[in-house]
């Protein structure tokens, strides 16, 4: 396979862009091609568009993507512009799946996508893209699914806005554009080889916490049998509501899960005092707070680049955690 990236900031790029791709030998010799698009405009309209050119230019291409809060292009870190990243595969076929949960069920997009996964030995990665941020849908949805039979890389990201802007108009999209679901990439190939690797970089601290009563699978009312936003105010001194999310990005909740550390970063706390989280967590699961420290957290970051870069990859793929950009800041 091959992978083009680029950033635009026109209508101008998007034609000349898909113009090279659809006159290059690379597309017309591929099997599939995968256009992923993260962009850092949040209005529909505008998104209607860019897929609708897509389709249009490179109709062998299928579409992914979402907004965001920023890209890389060309191993440079973008702003205020959309990334394209095409892949071209000469062996390997690509298969979305949308669910859209103003029209399904959860249980009806768990059944598809199962449907989907099980059995197929060529099944070889799974990109998911959701909407974390607007509902508790999609956190029921993912955590339904049981992915433990499955060994395929799962990887992926959630709509993302600025920590300062409103949540409106978080996106993903692939056919159809949705407020409210998942869009799911499966890769599949007898010779493809995908890597999903991650670096966390936070360490845990304290005292173990169980979490004593969860409601919908991602809102905390108490650890140890007190209430969550006590417990926050007891250990962080954060009593405020306001910025909830920025007094607390670098003290996320840690558990361990499937043999890994687990960190779950709260987004805001209520007037009762829960504490809401954008994945889900287990009620009896035990939870501890932990801190970041910036060097280790580069440290790790340049050892895992350093182990993917002896891998000789055709393509690369890089989600960046919205709490890294907000804490690290210069440094991220």
């Amino acid at each position: 396979m091959k992978q083009k990236t680029f950033a635009i900031q026109d209508s101008y790029d998007v034609v000349k862009y898909l113009d090279e791709i659809k006159n290059s030998d690379d597309y017309k010799n591929a099997s599939a091609v995968l256009v992923n698009i993260f962009t850092e405009r949040f209005q529909k309209d505008y998104i209607s568009y860019l897929t609708g050119i897509v389709k249009n230019s490179i109709g062998k291409a299928r579409i992914a993507g979402l907004t965001c809060i920023f890209g890389f292009s060309q191993g440079e870190f973008v702003k205020k512009s959309t990334v394209f990243t095409v892949f071209f595969f000469f062996e390997s076929e690509i298969e979305i799946l949308e669910y859209d949960f103003s029209k399904i069920s959860v249980d009806e997009a768990k059944s598809s996508l199962v449907s989907k996964i099980d059995g197929r030995p060529d099944l070889k990665g799974i990109q998911v893209f959701t909407t974390p941020l607007k509902n508790n849908v999609t956190n029921d949805f993912l955590s339904s699914v049981s992915f433990e039979h499955c060994e395929v890389p799962i990887f992926g990201a959630g709509a993302g806005f600025e920590p300062s802007s409103a949540k409106s108009g978080l996106y993903i999209f692939g056919d159809g554009i949705y407020e409210n679901g998942v869009v799911v990439t499966l890769f599949r190939g007898q010779n493809l080889k995908i890597y999903a690797e991650s670096t966390l970089g936070w360490a845990p601290i304290g005292k173990e916490m169980v979490a004593t009563d969860v409601l919908d699978k991602h809102i905390l009312k108490t650890l140890d049998g007190e209430i969550a936003g006590d417990v926050f105010k007891k250990y962080l001194g954060v009593t405020s509501s306001d910025k909830f999310f920025e007094n607390t990005c670098e003290f996320p909740l840690m558990f361990r899960r499937g043999g890994r550390w687990i960190a779950r970063i709260p987004i805001e706390k209520d007037e009762s005092g829960s504490v809401y989280f954008t994945a889900d967590i287990q009620k009896g699961e035990k939870l501890m707070f932990s801190y970041g420290a910036k060097k280790l957290i580069m440290q790790q970051s340049f050892k895992l680049a350093e182990y993917m870069s002896r891998k000789n990859l055709e393509g690369l793929l890089l989600h960046v955690c919205r709490n890294r950009n907000s804490y690290l800041k210069e440094d991220e």
